[in-house]
């Protein structure tokens, strides 16, 4: 969707903490979906998994899965990391 990167990125720099930003986006309409996922990603990535509420995490289906998944994804960042120095 046209601008639709732009209204993600007015919701990270105009926003205070993860649940602002994403509900932010999701009262903006439009292709609200994509955009509040693209900034939980970004701020889950810059903040931590810890910036994610407890409650939303609770109520996702499979969490255990996905939070054992972005572990995952970090090791081998890590591990990528280490070689490469």
């Amino acid at each position: 969707m046209p601008h639709s990167l732009q209204g993600a990125i007015h919701a990270l720099v105009s926003s205070t903490d993860y649940v602002q930003a994403v509900r932010m986006t999701i009262r903006a309409g439009g292709c609200n979906a994509s955009r509040a996922g693209f900034i939980g990603a970004c701020l889950a990535a810059q903040n931590g998994k810890d910036a994610i509420p407890a409650s939303w995490i609770e109520k996702t289906k499979r969490s255990a899965l996905m939070a054992s998944l972005a572990d995952q994804l970090v090791s081998l960042r890590e591990e990528t990391d280490d070689k490469s120095h």
